[in-house]
């Protein structure tokens, strides 16, 4: 998890946007950044921040270097500022829920200013991932509801503008263990395709 703040009081949402595309955009290269999810949020001085999370390894000294170097490339002088924040989510197994709270929590923002415009973003490959559809017939169904029905499924959120859904997760090994199913398959590909790539980046 890492978090990208502004030494000023800025308050403009898209420059601060734009800012961040160039940053992910050197990431990618310097850090070998692939899978990420970021999200804007507004400070309790009402300047804009956002919170990054992806599953590479971001050196603090680097991360905080290369921040404020591309602010003061584009006007912002914060040279030398403490201005990022990066920690590792130790428990994986409940990595789901810490991002889930970290990410989705708005009541945390109660009383603040509203940032306009995009609020969160992610990769190319993660923006389109799950968009599948798939369909079974009355047996199929029936066989793959008595076989998650044995499954320990938790529910994962519960926040007021996803209420018309029910949002469950399953563990990986449980996917695994399911029975060869055209469903399967298509999580498995998925989840290849998902996966980063094992290129050591370049440390510029």
């Amino acid at each position: 998890m890492c978090t990208l703040t502004f030494k000023k009081n800025m308050q403009d949402d898209e420059f601060a946007r734009k800012l961040l595309g160039m940053w992910l955009d050197m990431a990618k290269h310097r850090f070998g950044l692939e899978r990420y999810i970021w999200k804007a949020e507004p400070q309790e001085r009402g300047a804009i921040h956002f919170h990054l999370c992806c599953g590479v390894y971001l050196p603090y000294k680097e991360v905080c270097y290369t921040w404020n170097r591309l602010l003061y490339r584009n006007g912002i002088r914060q040279v030398n500022a403490n201005s990022t924040d990066v920690h590792a989510v130790e428990e994986e197994w409940n990595a789901e829920a810490y991002l889930t709270d970290y990410l989705m929590n708005e009541a945390k923002h109660s009383g603040r200013r509203r940032v306009t415009g995009r609020l969160w973003g992610c990769d190319r490959k993660l923006s389109k991932a799950g968009k599948f559809s798939l369909h079974y017939d009355k047996y199929d169904r029936e066989g793959l509801y008595q076989w998650l029905s044995s499954k320990h499924l938790r529910h994962k959120v519960d926040l007021p503008f996803l209420k018309f859904i029910d949002y469950y997760i399953m563990y990986e090994h449980d996917w695994k263990n399911m029975p060869d199913c055209d469903l399967k398959l298509l999580y498995m590909a998925e989840l290849n395709e998902l996966r980063p790539s094992s290129v050591t980046p370049e440390f510029w």
